[in-house]
Order: structure tokens, then C-alpha cells, then sequence
């Protein structure tokens, strides 16, 4: 591919971008003259695009046709020096360099956003290095992460944020050109940080993203520092020295931090720390935030330190036994109920790792509701067996509840585990209850063992004439999983299942299932093609004739049947994962 075209392409998906996005709009040019810059990006304050409002970004675009990028998370790219300096001296710059496929079918969006204090950073270390020459510099380059309008939106917002807060607002006045030290931090009262999507400072500090937080002085000045700084000023250093009782490690280390008015912070967990004033304890802080294995740790620990103060009230007169019991019966309270919740994930055979603190607040509901039901403290007065999908961050887990009536308990039962393998259904067919997940829960389960599903599959029974229209059904939620999610495990259990089926069953519809599976693995034969025409001849049964016809691609006859067809018929056939084969060759 000629540079000329590698531009092109380059610009094209840039602009692609801002286009699809309603409050972004740009005036970048292929083969622009403008030494340094390729043109800008305007950033509105509404849809209707006004002028009032409007900011403006200058940009460069460079292409690049090299596919060993593609799948790379950065990577560095000489930048002219002259560029850099005209990039500081307009004050920033938003450098893309769009990684093209050799086929052009994939563009993949880089970036680095040259705010003043990057920009002042690149030059006196280039300069530094290199006293005699004008070499370009190496400058990494990372990827826009969801290549997406939005993504592309909030970086965006993001530059200009760090922009105006390094004192870039015009081309006027003085611009910061370095982070505030460390010996200076004390100044500093911490109030804002980069972020214009929804961010956790964690994640912040684990991505180590640069100058992202500001501070104002006490003279009202803002100033940016580096996290780095923050750390140096805030933890002192880490104790690995084990934490241990009776012989077992409750923490390999301990982070220690000094705060502003001296006291001393021992952090043992993200649950757990402790606060020292004048070298004496002075509290303990439990926040039920981390895994349920970490706060069942850090309960286990405050119970054991509990009960060593238990025993020391009665030789100390500084310690009140009551105020100890009462601390030691809330833990413990505490102790059960997570006691409970990790019993119930066990019982379900879920390894469950997700943060408390993560979990929404009707999630939670629905696994205390599942917990009084799994410590028998909980009915459900209903004469027949259910499946309830337990929700957790938008994904299920589909759970059987088996109700004794005699007993008037109920038991619990992941579907999905191995533990359910047949359920006799009121009419005494013998089927496994995954058969009855539609494909909504099917495509987006919490946890699925692909294996254990192969497993049911290769189990099912297909010389029961009653279930096979309830497997078939299944067979179509799997093929509509793989349409959905692109997954092809749930295209190879489609195939497993479809090809059983087709070897027992002589059925139209069975034969036609099968030949779809293998038309989106591209594996259709001369042979299969044959008993396609012999279909269209044997049957008078529209939508049947219509699907055969949609396998073997006759558009003309598609497109008449589907005018002949009733709406309702129609739309109870767009239903069916055969119609988005019908729309791939349109």
C-alpha cells in the first residue's frame, strides 16, 4: 500500500469516529500542508452545535501498515522534534497514528496526548540526549481501548481538562511545565482528578496514567502531581512480616501509612485497618468491601483478637469486658451471615471472586433471599419445582429450587451443575433442565462449563418422541447464542446436538437445523445441497420451502415467499436463527 493511501485510511477512520459521535465534528484534511498539524477536532456543548461553547483541539494523523501492531496494547513511534516544539509552543496536540491491515479490513486507533507537561518532559529529555542532533524521539503510543466514538469522546474531554489545568486556556500567559514535588506536597489540598468517565482511583493508580491529579494550593493555584509524589508522601513502607494466631497466617504483610496529624494507619486488607495514636490502638475499621473470602479472613482474625481481650479483661482495668462481648457477639453475627453466603455459592458450585462492595443493591436481595432458603430458614410454599435465575452484575445463574412439601423445605440446585443431570417433568419426560434456558440466559450465564454442556448433550435421550421438540427448541437458543456472542463453543455444541438429531430423527425441520449449523461453519457439500432440492420438491409447508431456499441462497424465491407470508407468520419466522442467514444474503 503507497503512503498516499495509508493517509487516506488513516484520516477516514479518525473522522469515521467523530462523525458517529453528535457532539464532536472536525476539519482534518488528507495530504494537509499545515506544517505539524493535520487540522483540529471541535468539541460542542450540545447536539444542535452551536458556536457557543465550542473548544478546539489541533491534531496530526499518521498511518502506519504494519500488522505486528494490530493486536498490541502500545508501542513507540518517532515523532520529528520540530513537530513536538510546534506542539508546545500551540500550547498541546492530539497525535493518532492508525494502525492499517494489509487487507484494510481492520484500522486500529492510536494515540498519545501531548499536553504542555508531556511536551516539556519529551524535549528536555530528547535534548538532553541528544545535544548535537535533531533525531525524532521514540514516543509511545497507546491504544484507543474500545475504539469507539465514546472512547474517542472522553479522551478528548479528558486533554482539554488537563489542558486548561496546566494553564493552556489561550495562547497567552505562562503554561506549567512541571508537576509539583514532593517536598512541596504539604501545600497542596487535593480536590481534583481527571476523569470523565466513571473511574475508581485504583484503577488510577494501577494504570499509572500521567499527571492525572490536581491540587489547589493554599495561594488558589492549581497544580498538577504525579502519583508517584502521593505514594512517597502517604505509605511509609511495607511490613512482611506474617501476621500471625495460633499458628495461622492471617496476613503476609501489612501496608503502614503516616497521616497528616501523625497517627499511624495499619492496613491490613481492603476490609481491615487499624488506627494508632500515641503508639496505642485507638480503632478498628471493617468495611465489608473485598471477596468474601478476605472479610471471612478478616472476621476470623477480629474474633481471635476479641477473644484475647476477653481474657485480658479480667486483669486489666482498661478494658471493658461488656463493650468487648458486645464487639465480639457483632462479629460474630457478622462471621455467620458470610458464613452463609459462601456456603450458598458452594452449594451452587460457583467459585464466586467478585467484590462485595461491587454487588447491586437487588442482587444482594435476591442471594439473602437464596440464603435463608439454603440454611432452611426459608419456604418456598409453591407445589411445584421452579427455576429461578439468580441476576449477579447483569449475567445469570440459573437455579433450580426443589420443594419437599412433606418437609416444607426447599433445596437448591445450580442447573447447570453436574449434580442435575435428568428432571421428570409433570407429564414424566426425563430431560435435563438446561433444555428449558432460553437463549437470553443461555448467552450471557454467569459462569459455563462448555465441557459439562457437551457432556448433557451427548446424554440426551432422542427416542422420546415428547421431548424432541423441547431439544429443538434448545438446538435453536444455542445457534441464536452463537449469532448473538460470536462464541464458537455454543456453534460446536449446536453442531454436536443438530448432527445427533439429524442421524435419528427424519424430520424436515431436524434436517434443515442441522444444514444451517453447518452453512455458518461453511461446511455445506454437494450432498447436502442435493437433499435441499429434494426438500423444495417433497414439501408445500411455506416457511419450510423458505428456509430450504435461504441454505441454498436463491434470493428471488426468498424474497417472494417472505411477500407472500401473513405478518404474522413472518414475524414469528424472524424468530428463528435461519433468518439471519436470510439477512446475510440479501
Amino acid at each position: 500500500m503507497n503512503n498516499k493511501k495509508i493517509e487516506k485510511y488513516a484520516v477516514k477512520a479518525i473522522t469515521d469516529l467523530i462523525l458517529e459521535h453528535d457532539l464532536l465534528d472536525d476539519e482534518i484534511q488528507y495530504n494537509d500542508k499545515t506544517e505539524s498539524f493535520d487540522g483540529i477536532i471541535k468539541v460542542y456543548k450540545d447536539e444542535r452545535q452551536t458556536k457557543e461553547g465550542i473548544k478546539f483541539v489541533d491534531v496530526q494523523v499518521k498511518g502506519l501498515n504494519n500488522e505486528k501492531y494490530l493486536k498490541k496494547e502500545s508501542f513507540t513511534y518517532q515523532v520529528d522534534i520540530r513537530d513536538l516544539e510546534n506542539y508546545y509552543n500551540r500550547r498541546g496536540a492530539i497525535f493518532f497514528v492508525v494502525v492499517i491491515s494489509d487487507d484494510k479490513s481492520k484500522m486500529i486507533v492510536f494515540y498519545n496526548d501531548f499536553t504542555p507537561l508531556k511536551l516539556n518532559k519529551y524535549l528536555k529529555k530528547h535534548k538532553k540526549k541528544n545535544k548535537k542532533t535533531t533525531k525524532k524521539p521514540s514516543i509511545e503510543m497507546k491504544r484507543l481501548k474500545k475504539q469507539n466514538r465514546h472512547e474517542l469522546y472522553v479522551m478528548i474531554l479528558n486533554f482539554i481538562y488537563n489542558l486548561e489545568h496546566q494553564g493552556a486556556k489561550s495562547l497567552n500567559g505562562d503554561i506549567i511545565t512541571l508537576p509539583i514535588g514532593s517536598k512541596c506536597i504539604d501545600k497542596i489540598n487535593f480536590k481534583y482528578i481527571t476523569a470523565n468517565d466513571p473511574i475508581k482511583p485504583i484503577d488510577i493508580l494501577r494504570k499509572k496514567e500521567e499527571y492525572v491529579l490536581y491540587g489547589i494550593t493554599k495561594d488558589g493555584l492549581c497544580a498538577p502531581i504525579t502519583f508517584d509524589n502521593i505514594i512517597q508522601s502517604c505509605i511509609i513502607y511495607s511490613n512482611e512480616r506474617p501476621i500471625k494466631i495460633n499458628d495461622k497466617i492471617y496476613y503476609e504483610k501489612t501496608n503502614i501509612c503516616e497521616l497528616d496529624n501523625g497517627d499511624i494507619k495499619y492496613i491490613y486488607s481492603d476490609n481491615l485497618s487499624m488506627l494508632v495514636k500515641n503508639s496505642l490502638m485507638d480503632s478498628l475499621n471493617l468495611k465489608a468491601i473485598g471477596t468474601i473470602d478476605s472479610i471471612l479472613n478478616d472476621l476470623e482474625f477480629l474474633l481471635e483478637m476479641l477473644n484475647y481481650s476477653e481474657k485480658r479483661s479480667d486483669t486489666s482495668d482498661t478494658i471493658d469486658k461488656d463493650e468487648v462481648i458486645k464487639k465480639e457477639n457483632e462479629v460474630k453475627d457478622l462471621l455467620d451471615y458470610f458464613c452463609s453466603f459462601k456456603k450458598l455459592f458452594d452449594t451452587l458450585e460457583i467459585d464466586f471472586k467478585q467484590k462485595f462492595s461491587d454487588i447491586k443493591e437487588n442482587d444482594l436481595k435476591s442471594i439473602n433471599k437464596l440464603i435463608d432458603i439454603n440454611n432452611d430458614n426459608l419456604y418456598i410454599n409453591n407445589s411445584e419445582n421452579i427455576i429461578k435465575m439468580l441476576k449477579i452484575d447483569n449475567k445469570y445463574i440459573p437455579i433450580f429450587i426443589e420443594n419437599n412439601l412433606k418437609e416444607k423445605k426447599s433445596k437448591l440446585y445450580n442447573v447447570l451443575s453436574n449434580k442435575m443431570e435428568v428432571y421428570e417433568n409433570t407429564i414424566g419426560i426425563k430431560i435435563p433442565l438446561i433444555l428449558y434456558l432460553d437463549e437470553s440466559v443461555l448467552s450471557n450465564l454467569y459462569y459455563i462449563d462448555f465441557s459439562m454442556m457437551r457432556r448433557k448433550i451427548e446424554k440426551l435421550d432422542l427416542n422420546e418422541d415428547n421431548s424432541i421438540g423441547i431439544i429443538n427448541n434448545f438446538l435453536l437458543n444455542l445457534i441464536k447464542c452463537y449469532d448473538d456472542t460470536n462464541n464458537y463453543e455454543y456453534l460446536n455444541l449446536s453442531l454436536i446436538l443438530s448432527k445427533r438429531m439429524y442421524k435419528k430423527v427424519d424430520k424436515f425441520y431436524v434436517k434443515l437445523n442441522y444444514f444451517q449449523v453447518l452453512k455458518r461453519m461453511d461446511k455445506l457439500e454437494t450432498i447436502h445441497y442435493d437433499i435441499l432440492e429434494n426438500i423444495l420438491e417433497e414439501t408445500k409447508e411455506n416457511t419450510i420451502i423458505l428456509a430450504a431456499n435461504i441454505l441454498l441462497e436463491n434470493k428471488y424465491n426468498c424474497k417472494k415467499i417472505i411477500s407472500d407470508l401473513s405478518q404474522e407468520k413472518l414475524e414469528n419466522f424472524k424468530h428463528f436463527p435461519i433468518y439471519t442467514l436470510y439477512e446475510q444474503i440479501l
